[in-house]
């Protein structure tokens, strides 16, 4: 399967120089001038063979995404010198440099989108806020003022790319310009990006909250936020047959590393879900309905869900039913309900 060369636009972040981050095999370059641009680093930072120059050339042929977006949207190589780029490698057997389907294209930038967005959720963690959409990163490949994704694809046996875009699929508005870079420190969810997990494994379900996490950063509301960072715990975090009790406990001691403490997250959980997960879900009521300082539970939900993945990472590869069971004797040992 060829190893592709990616360059996703990312608006919303800014660097400076040039970053790297070598474990996640990924870069950040800097906004360049288009008659200059021609990088010669490697966008997997791991590796050591360099990039030639980039051709932004159409595929001119068999109605691909190239063609679309240059006759279409006006996507071109500016868009990529403008923004800060994200830089990565991926291995995909759908890449046609020349005679490729629609569908194929299609499904690569979706493919591609979605890996260089996983790719954020460790800074996402470290430094976005769920009170402040101002700082949140929104998806990576996103070009404000065109509508559109883009994504330049390099296939390095033919030492030739070029762009493919597609219109956004849902309305896609964020405000102010994100966040800002000087450096890039490895987060503690990492593990959780690069290793791979067997269908049973914990890891694999703490993958789909940092996920879940992540997308609720930018939701649209505040109510949206809560409900589907709570949906995703109780939806994930939990075996088919666990009663809402056992979930509770099964929070109160996972977000904890003693017994004390693993009583007052565990009291803390149970007043937030009566106060505020019961009243949306149960009750019809909308969260400005309840009246509530919206600060504190957003930065709750946040420490929570960052407490919860970090005492759990460590315990990424073991089976979930046995980690769940675990949890159990140590709740029901330690916590007085």
């Amino acid at each position: 399967m060829p190893l592709l060369k990616i360059l996703v636009p990312t608006p919303r972040m800014t660097v400076y120089e040039d970053l790297s981050h070598p474990k996640l095999g990924l870069a950040f370059c800097a906004p360049t001038d288009p008659l200059d641009f021609d990088p010669s680093e490697d966008v997997a930072p791991s590796q050591s063979d360099e990039i030639a120059a980039m051709a932004f050339a159409d595929g001119a042929i068999d109605q691909n995404l190239s063609e679309t977006i240059t006759v279409v949207s006006g996507v071109d190589e500016s868009d990529f010198c403008k923004f800060t780029t994200m830089q990565f490698a991926m291995e995909s057997d759908l890449f046609q440099m020349r005679g490729s389907k629609r569908t194929d294209d299609e499904a690569l930038l979706n493919t591609l989108i979605e890996h260089a967005d996983q790719l954020l959720d460790g800074m996402r963690v470290d430094y976005c806020c769920l009170d402040v959409p101002q700082m949140c990163f929104g998806v990576p490949g996103y070009i404000p003022g065109k509508n559109m994704f883009a994504a330049f694809i390099l296939d390095p046996e033919l030492n030739d790319g070029r762009i493919i875009a597609r219109e956004s699929q849902v309305p896609v508005a964020m405000p102010a310009l994100g966040l800002e870079f000087d450096s890039i420190s490895p987060s503690f969810v990492d593990p959780l990006i690069t290793d791979t997990f067997p269908p049973d494994a914990l890891g694999l379900r703490l993958k789909r909250v940092l996920r879940t996490y992540a997308n609720a950063l930018s939701a649209t509301s505040d109510e949206s936020k809560i409900l589907s960072i709570v949906f995703a715990l109780d939806g994930i975090l939990t075996t088919e047959k666990s009663t809402s009790t056992q979930f509770k406990k099964f929070i109160g001691v996972s977000a904890s590393n003693n017994t004390a403490d693993s009583q007052r997250q565990y009291k803390r959980f149970c007043e937030f879900y009566a106060n505020v997960r019961n009243p949306l879900v149960h009750h019809g009521k909308s969260y400005v309905d309840l009246g509530r300082d919206r600060k504190p539970d957003l930065l709750y939900l946040q420490s929570l869900v960052a407490g919860l993945l970090e005492s759990m990472v460590g315990d990424a590869h073991e089976a979930f039913d046995a980690h769940w069971q675990r949890k159990m004797k140590i709740a029901n040992a330690s916590l007085h309900t």
